[in-house]
């Protein structure tokens, strides 16, 4: 280590950042030359460009005839720039042979990346590591994502920002008063209310952020009560899902049986099965699941903490007293503290259901109480989590 730190140290002004940034073509170009020069030879660092992979996926969907059939769309977040969603067309198969016509590559030039693994190891969604060649964009990654969750929940997010930016600014910061049934939160002199999916990294919740003039007032995550998901578990860091899926293939006194779904050929993608027989099961409620009292998994990581505030809203919602400088908002809840959502219709319950666009076929998420009811078609199973 104290050769890389001299090494660091000594080339540090050559770079913009102090460090070299692996997203930076020009970086990446300038570590190889010293690297080069010192070892003697020629090095090539095998770094996936992330600035190449965002303007791949930008040709992919302007040009792609497949892209404009089935309205694919980019995501436009610095953080998921690289990612595209697929509104009509949810098989990763067709998207896969889609990307090989589009790039003019073969099918030895593409792989699957499951999320949670390789350059999607920060991911809740996969997607795919293609090489379109020197000429082209090199070696990308592009994640995937079918369908149109979180749709709703942005427009949202944008409604509460824009009511909020009709009123506070730079030079006239106003307080934001949050309001349920039963508690109020107060945040003082507001200049901004802005996305937070461009600003958040791992571990944080907020969608929102609310900045008064020395930085951040503010970290809201916003749920609309209907239905939403409080936090997903589907990479292998979690023995859980190892120990899940493990039970299920080699245990016989295991409920759960997984055996492989005949549309998935070769994918290692399996469906739910109660043990020795046919019938499928589509849902596993898991009791007792340690990480669903993890505050962490609601609350994040953000600082200042995060609170969660629930509403689908409307500008009737919005109501701006300008004696007191003050934004009235009605919400349906608001929740500080994990107690405040024990034993209310929002506590995290954590389940396994069927989703083959992830890895093993499955899909490993807490959601809140009222959500994660057994099927009546009697395709639901409940297990406790000491079972594993």
């Amino acid at each position: 280590m104290k050769i890389f730190d001299k090494f660091f140290t000594k080339f540090a002004y050559k770079f913009d950042k102090g460090y070299p940034d692996m997203n930076n073509d020009q970086d990446v170009l300038l570590l190889e030359s010293l690297i080069s020069e010192v070892m003697g030879k020629e090095i090539i660092l095998e770094v996936i460009s992330k600035a190449k992979s965002i303007k791949a996926a930008e040709d992919f969907v302007k040009n792609s005839q497949f892209a404009k059939d089935n309205e694919v769309r980019k995501f436009t977040s610095g953080k998921y720039a690289n990612r595209i969603n697929s509104s009509k067309e949810k098989s990763l198969d067709k998207i896969e042979d889609a990307l090989i016509s589009h790039f003019g590559i073969s099918k030895a030039d593409i792989e699957k990346i499951d999320a949670g693994e390789g350059p999607a190891s920060k991911d809740s969604m996969s997607g795919f590591k293609l090489n379109t060649g020197e000429d082209a964009f090199g070696e990308i990654y592009i994640s995937v994502s079918t369908g149109k969750k979180g749709d709703g929940g942005k427009l949202n997010e944008r409604n509460f920002n824009v009511n909020i930016n009709e009123y506070a600014s730079i030079d006239n910061p106003i307080d934001v008063k949050l309001i349920s049934g039963n508690k109020t939160y107060l945040i003082k002199d507001v200049t901004q209310a802005v996305d937070a999916s461009t600003k958040t990294t791992d571990g944080q919740k907020a969608d929102t952020i609310l900045l008064d003039k020395k930085g951040i007032a503010a970290n809201i995550s916003l749920k609309q009560p209907e239905g939403f998901r409080w936090a997903s578990l589907n990479n292998d860091k979690n023995d859980f899902r190892k120990s899940f899926v493990k039970a299920s293939l080699d245990d016989p006194n295991f409920p759960i049986e997984l055996k492989l779904n005949p549309n998935f050929e070769n994918k290692n993608k399996y469906e739910m099965f109660k043990r020795g027989t046919d019938n499928r099961i589509t849902l596993a409620v898991i009791t007792d699941a340690p990480f669903t009292k993890d505050e962490k998994n609601i609350f994040g990581t953000d600082n200042p903490k995060t609170i969660v505030v629930g509403r689908k809203f409307k500008p009737s919602d919005f109501k701006f007293n300008e004696d007191t400088n003050t934004l009235d908002i009605e919400v349906d809840h608001i929740f500080e503290t994990m107690e405040e959502i024990s034993d209310s219709p929002f506590e995290p319950v954590f389940v396994v259901a069927q989703h083959s666009g992830q890895s093993y076929g499955l899909d490993f998420r807490s959601y809140p109480k009222f959500m994660a009811k057994l099927p009546k078609k009697g395709t639901g199973i409940e297990i406790n989590y000491s079972d594993l």
